[in-house]
């Protein structure tokens, strides 16, 4: 039997995100770094390597893209579900502002070189332009598809990251103060 993971909270979570920013702001672009993880590599992956992966993402950009920033969203989708004969593991670090399409494609390649280098998973980028905040709820909610008995791969650390932490928001505030650089800070901007 498949269970959907993706939670009552996780959807409120999304929309507290989304309400935070004024409607005279949008519409917006959704700039999202996307990194499959099949069912063959999934026995590697965890929360060090994830946390890895993700401040590559971070260092990316110059210091200027930032003040363009609204959120870093950083989400951990999963299908295990009958429908699909493997296991699949969706990172996606979503970057939601008003941003250069030039930047974007900067970023994007550097994302690509580092992430081939590094961790020989397949990756893509996408660009979506979010008219209101409902758009935006939308972009961000990761969805879960789990059935238990097609989650033999999954570390319990990993499950845990995906069932109780699948999205982790970082305010424009976190990278113009540059606390990115200090992990302990990191607490003291979770959304």
């Amino acid at each position: 039997m498949e269970s959907r993971v993706t939670t009552k909270k996780i959807i409120e979570k999304a929309h507290f995100i989304s309400s935070t920013i004024p409607d005279e702001l949008f519409p917006l672009d959704v700039y999202q770094l996307t990194t499959e993880i099949g069912a063959e590599e999934l026995y590697e992956w965890g929360k060090s390597k994830i946390d890895e992966l993700q401040d590559i993402v971070i260092n990316l950009p110059s210091g200027l893209f930032y003040k363009n920033l609204q959120y870093f969203i950083r989400t951990i989708e999963i299908d295990s579900s009958q429908y699909n004969d493997r296991q699949l593991l969706t990172l996606k670090f979503i970057f939601v502002g008003k941003f250069k399409i030039s930047e974007l494609e900067q970023i994007g390649v550097k994302f690509r070189n580092q992430v081939e280098m590094n961790f020989n998973v397949f990756s893509f980028q996408k660009i979506i332009r979010v008219e209101k905040v409902w758009d935006l709820v939308i972009t961000i909610i990761p969805l879960q598809f789990i059935e238990s008995s097609n989650i033999n791969k999954i570390s319990d650390e990993l499950l845990d990251m995906v069932i109780n932490r699948s999205m982790l928001a970082l305010p424009r505030a976190f990278f113009t103060y540059q606390h990115f650089n200090n992990p302990n800070k990191l607490l003291d901007y979770k959304v």
